[in-house]
């Protein structure tokens, strides 16, 4: 019986590291899309950067994002997602980079700007390796998308860690208004894919003992 315990817990691990960052997660920090504009974040002309920081250590193992393209792109999406420390309230130290390319992404019926312009897109990813982010530390996420579809990160009227910073053509980093939206999703703990194996073992005893 333990081995089977142990073999679906596992099983459920693997689950959750190949799922969509929708399933079995918790969203630890958000910033919702305010459908009132967005930010271009192509990663050469213009890159976009935006703040957070946890109330405690987390580890963080997916990503959500909004925004939409103006035109139609003349390929697949091609995103990638970094993350900096902070330096003096600008991003310095790059610590994670991944370059997704095509992600997860699911139409909303909004507009990035209403009441028709660029529908909005909630785009989601896993980190490839999960990010721990230590309590009351800053860190930067910036998420470029160099399709040719005229790509807007949209904007957030989220009063948190308010404005953004943005690099022309990879020069200097420089202060902006507004915050863009997103949200940090967590890696369910051990423990909790535990409970969670165990409850579903006792469900199939359960069955079988009815059968």
């Amino acid at each position: 019986m333990l081995m089977k315990l142990l073999t679906i817990s596992s099983a459920i691990a693997l689950l959750v590291q190949s799922s969509p960052v929708h399933a079995l997660t918790v969203y630890q920090y958000q910033q919702l899309p305010g459908q009132f504009g967005g930010f271009t974040s192509d990663g050469s002309v213009l890159t976009v950067a935006d703040n957070f920081e946890l109330g405690q250590d987390t580890v963080i193992g997916g990503l959500i994002w909004w925004g939409g393209n103006g035109n139609s792109p003349s390929g697949p999406d091609n995103f990638t997602v970094c993350l900096y420390s902070d330096n003096g309230g600008q991003p310095e130290t790059l610590l994670e980079q991944c370059a997704f390319g095509a992600v997860n992404a699911v139409a909303t019926g909004q507009f990035v700007n209403p009441p028709d312009l660029y529908p909005e897109f909630e785009y989601s990813a896993n980190l490839p390796t999960p990010f721990t982010a230590q309590a009351g530390v800053m860190y930067w996420l910036s998420v470029v998308n160099s399709s040719a579809g005229g790509w807007l990160w949209e904007a957030s009227a989220s009063p948190l860690n308010l404005g953004v910073e943005r690099s022309l053509n990879g020069g200097s980093w420089q202060p902006y208004y507004d915050n863009t939206s997103f949200a940090l999703v967590t890696v369910p703990e051990p423990a909790s894919l535990s409970l969670l194996a165990f409850g579903m073992f006792g469900i199939t005893l359960l069955r079988r003992r009815q059968a």
